[in-house]
């Protein structure tokens, strides 16, 4: 029968399919006879009730792997997620002075996304670590370099701080501004000087 060799192909099954199935085997398995009268389907039940036993049984078992490889995914997603929260965490405090001057970059600008350029070698390895994600593949050559759009990693921001990356809390005086101004990274100095920055 062709329902049966369709039911035997597992690549044309879905969860929704097998969910039918069941139902529908489970009906005509258990359902009084005075109600399969009703519904005149009593010769069917006749004709191919010996496979009702088997789809039911098929079906079931579709879904119980379907259900376990749902819950494993799900677990696999838990356990990555938290592991890369533990990495995330570990390189927040390896952080060389580089790196937390790149970062500073997205509070002093006071921006979820800014233009870096990643082929800075302090970006690019930013890049390669998870810290940082580039937000498209459009970008442009500037004197800086190819200025690309880059946010940091959400766990990144979440455990990040001013006061963690050496920025004040309030408003800073002229001295401490200069202090700051120093610690950029050269291509953020360069940006600096050539567009309006609310900080100089």
């Amino acid at each position: 029968m062709k329902f049966l060799s369709d039911l035997l192909d597992l690549n044309k099954i879905t969860a929704k399919t097998a969910f039918l199935v069941l139902i529908v085997s489970v009906c005509l398995l258990f359902l009084p006879p005075a109600f399969l009268l009703k519904l005149q389907i009593v010769d069917f039940k006749k004709d191919y009730g010996k496979y009702f036993g088997f789809a039911f049984l098929a079906s079931a078992a579709f879904l119980l792997v379907a259900v376990l490889n749902w819950a494993q995914e799900k677990i696999n997603v838990f356990f990555r997620k938290r592991k890369q929260a533990t990495y995330i965490i570990k390189a927040i405090e390896k952080m060389d002075f580089q790196e937390l001057a790149v970062l500073r970059e997205f509070f002093i600008n006071a921006q979820q996304s800014l233009d870096m350029p990643i082929d800075n070698p302090v970006v690019a390895g930013m890049l390669n670590k998870g810290l940082l994600y580039q937000l498209s593949s459009m970008g442009q050559m500037s004197a800086e370099g190819l200025m690309m759009p880059v946010a940091m990693h959400h766990l990144l921001k979440d455990n990040l701080k001013p006061e963690s990356l050496g920025l004040p809390l309030t408003e800073p005086s002229q001295e401490v501004k200069n202090e700051i101004l120093e610690a950029r990274p050269n291509w953020a100095k360069s940006l600096a000087r050539r567009k309006f920055n609310s900080w100089y």
